[in-house]
């Protein structure tokens, strides 16, 4: 029995399971990789009908609702009116099977030399199925991010949110569950940059907690400020308040985008960027 958080000696020995089917019936491998597609599929656009999967899967009707009741009959996915779902049981399959993938596609090794050479305690690196295809690359890490942001998030968390389009991406994929967090803080760690309401910090920050079922607060300022404006900012009482909770912040998210794109949204010329 595996369990959803893999230790190393569980992922040695589905690989070894793995090795041994390869040799011996490298059909069954390829159903493995065939059923964790499925399962990933439902895992992002749960819940999803049979005709839908087949058309995202590449797969004849018949084929998907085949291997639809195969994975029902294995108490991985249930029906209902909506869809096709994920059962407990078929998340912590999928888990398992995602960090095997991983593991054979070699990420879970590169990011553990990431970790040992940036001197950080955890590197998280998200698969990406076209390299040149950007809008994927960045959905496969908000929904690498998010999934880790659901396990440190607390009941008493403050949370830091900037704004951006990887950090939208995240909140975009943040699967929420029943459970709400009424004594949850959501802020945002920065003022507002560029003209995309959609992707500004406050916008996200009150998506996100009307998702979570939390408080907020929001900063109506620019990022951009002279030294003048922020020593007048910081005599009024909301704003007093508000960087007294973001010095509190337990958990913040941000993206790390591009310097030269950061500095153009700011709206900084050369001398201020440093180009000569």
């Amino acid at each position: 029995m595996f369990s959803n958080h893999a230790s190393e000696d569980e992922m040695m020995r589905l690989s070894e399971v793995a090795a041994m089917l390869r040799s011996a019936a490298p059909e069954l491998v390829e159903a493995l990789a065939s059923r964790y597609r499925i399962l990933s599929l439902l895992q992002d656009h749960q819940p999803i009908g049979r005709r839908n999967l087949s058309t995202q899967l590449g797969l004849t009707e018949r084929v998907a609702r085949k291997e639809a009741l195969i994975l029902k009959e294995q108490g991985l996915v249930d029906f209902s009116l909506e869809g096709m779902y994920l059962t407990k049981k078929g998340y912590d399959i999928y888990e398992l099977l995602k960090r095997y993938f991983q593991n054979r596609s070699g990420l879970i090794e590169l990011a553990q030399l990431l970790e040992k050479k940036l001197g950080i305690r955890k590197v998280i690196l998200a698969p990406s199925q076209e390299s040149q295809d950007e809008a994927a690359a960045q959905k496969e890490l908000g929904k690498a991010a998010a999934h880790y942001l659901k396990k440190v998030i607390q009941s008493d968390s403050i949370i830091g949110i900037t704004g951006g389009t990887t950090v939208q991406s995240v909140i975009d994929n943040y699967r929420h569950e029943k459970e709400v967090f009424p004594n949850a803080m959501i802020l945002p760690a920065r003022g507002g940059v560029g003209n995309r309401a959609e992707y500004q910090a406050n916008t996200l920050v009150e998506r996100f907690a009307n998702s979570l079922g939390c408080q907020y607060k929001l900063l109506f300022t620019p990022d951009i400020l002279s030294r003048d404006t922020i020593s007048s900012l910081k005599n009024e009482p909301e704003i007093r308040e508000l960087m007294s909770l973001i010095e509190k912040i337990t958990v913040l998210l941000f993206g790390i985008g591009d310097a030269l794109t950061m500095a153009n949204r700011r709206g900084l010329n050369q001398e201020e960027i440093g180009i000569t």
